[in-house]
C-alpha cells in the first residue's frame, strides 16, 4: 500500500493544530477510522474478486432497496 501526503493535507493538519482543533481524541478517532477503512478495502477487494458481475448487481440492487426502505421508514412522519 502506498500512502500519499499532499501539501494541502499538511497545511490542513498544521492549521487544525494551530487553532487547537486537533486534539488527541480526534487524532485517535482519525487513526481508528483510517485503519478501519484500510481493513474494509482489503476485505472488500478479496470479496469482490470472488463474485461475478451479476452477483454484484443483485447485491447492489438489494442494498439500494433496503436503504430506500430505511430512509422512507425513518422519515414517514415528514412524508405524511
Amino acid at each position: 500500500m502506498i500512502f500519499f501526503i499532499t501539501p494541502v493535507g499538511i497545511v490542513q493538519v498544521v492549521s487544525y493544530a494551530f487553532f487547537a482543533i486537533l486534539t488527541v481524541k480526534i487524532c485517535v478517532y482519525g487513526l481508528v477510522l483510517g485503519l478501519g477503512a484500510v481493513i474494509g478495502n482489503v476485505i472488500g477487494k478479496h470479496f469482490l474478486a470472488g463474485i461475478s458481475i451479476s452477483q454484484f448487481r443483485i447485491m447492489l440492487l438489494i442494498l439500494m432497496v433496503i436503504s430506500g426502505l430505511i430512509m422512507i421508514i425513518r422519515n414517514i412522519d415528514i412524508l405524511l
